[in-house]
């Protein structure tokens, strides 16, 4: 009988989605190895089939994965931080994989806006580099965002509307770079704010074709000066005709990346005249926000089709379930130390509402946005249209009540 596939799953202590893939895997036949730190909770449960890796070194743990005596097949990082080290694993063990070109491009938001200058639409931009005075920020505009090119989920990501804060945000978004282990020799990414409704976008590449998965609109304005994510709800309530832009553009940009196969994961503002990529990367959407997306007429949740495209089986049904679905995130309100939330039971009886998880535990400091972009936990719906689970999703969420002591 020939052994299943093994599928290796690069996964930072901080991810709390693990148990999806776990599940998904189970349901394929599907052997999972998982690439992770030491101290990471899942080291002893996965026994030999965990290979301890530093995600500040991706090319020595890329060495170590490609030394793993295990049969594998496949390699998925399920956030930005395991990207650049599975594209070189998978180079070394002869994987089908993006670049490691693509791979690191995606996780420099520099990089990348360069890559795609003339390509697409995006925000006129500058690099502000160390010796770079902050006024020279200035030249695009304003109001601007100021962005570390590292960084992801929002964290460090500030709007300013006059000159004279400049300076202090430029200072405060390198500590927040240089707090998280970003050189000092790093640029900042500054860019014009551009108005208008933000969605984001989740799509899969096969043999370099883009294919949109799902559109969610974010209902709520998401306006600065900080930007905490609220409401996510599918399939999305724009014209027909902007959608086909937003998959064009989405299309163009993975193939000037050249991002050839696996998870992406874009988020764009539309408005009147415009569809602007703010940014796309080469993973699948964070935190738990994919269990809000099953597919076909057997709801198949998103890391099924993940796993079939990470071993190169053809996949299908990839149209969303019918009806429509949509997630909530539960940000941290002011910095303290986590308590719990309440008001659980009560959210959890509100029509078409089918979850809450709370994902961080009770004791641990937080803090909210820009300094973090940790969310304390999730809210789930579905209904026959994306109206009644937007409605859904805000009575829920107004029920809860976080406990920051």
């Amino acid at each position: 009988m020939e052994n299943p596939p093994v599928v290796n799953l690069i996964v930072p202590s901080e991810a709390y989605r693990t148990g999806d893939w776990m599940q998904a895997a189970g349901r394929l036949g599907v052997e999972i190895a998982v690439a992770t730190e030491a101290h990471h909770s899942l080291a002893e449960d996965m026994g030999a089939t965990m290979i301890p890796v530093d995600f500040e070194d991706p090319e020595g743990s890329a060495l170590r994965i490609a030394a793993s005596n295990l049969p594998i097949r496949a390699i998925i990082p399920i956030d930005d931080r395991g990207v650049p080290m599975a594209a070189r694993a998978a180079a070394l063990r002869g994987l089908a994989h993006n670049s490691v070109d693509a791979a690191d491009t995606t996780r420099d938001k520099g990089r990348m806006r360069k890559r795609l200058h003339g390509v697409i639409d995006q925000p006129p931009f500058v690099l502000l580099e160390p010796h770079q005075t902050a006024g020279e920020a200035l030249s695009v505009g304003l109001p601007l965002v100021v962005k570390p090119v590292g960084l992801s989920g929002s964290v460090g990501v500030i709007r300013v509307d006059e000159r004279r804060r400049i300076d202090e945000t430029v200072g405060r978004v390198r500590d927040i770079a240089a707090d998280r282990g970003a050189s000092p020799e790093d640029p900042l990414l500054v860019e014009r704010y551009v108005p208008g409704a933000e969605v984001a976008v989740e799509g899969m590449v096969t043999d370099a074709h883009w294919e949109t998965l799902a559109v969610f609109d974010k209902p709520d304005p998401l306006e600065g000066p900080y930007f905490p994510e609220t409401h996510y709800v599918t399939p999305s309530r724009l014209p027909h005709e902007v959608l086909e832009r937003i998959d064009l553009t989405c299309a163009r940009a993975v193939r000037s990346l050249g991002i050839v196969r696996g998870p992406a994961h874009a988020e764009l503002r539309v408005s009147t005249d415009r569809v602007v990529l703010l940014e796309i990367a080469s993973r699948p959407i964070g935190g738990l926000c994919g269990r809000s997306l099953k597919f076909g007429l057997t709801d198949t949740p998103l890391e099924e089709l993940l796993i079939r495209n990470a071993l190169g089986i053809r996949v299908r049904g990839t149209r969303l379930s019918p009806g429509a679905s949509g997630v909530s995130m539960i940000p941290v309100p002011t910095p303290g130390v986590f308590a719990g939330i309440e008001g659980i039971e009560v959210a959890l009886e509100v029509d078409h509402v089918t979850g809450v998880e709370v994902n961080r535990l009770a004791g641990r400091l937080v803090a909210p946005l820009p300094d973090e972009s940790t969310y304390l936990g999730f809210v789930f719906a579905r209904a026959p249209t994306p109206g009644e689970v937007e409605r859904a999703l805000r009575t829920a969420s107004e029920v809860l009540q976080v406990m920051i002591d």
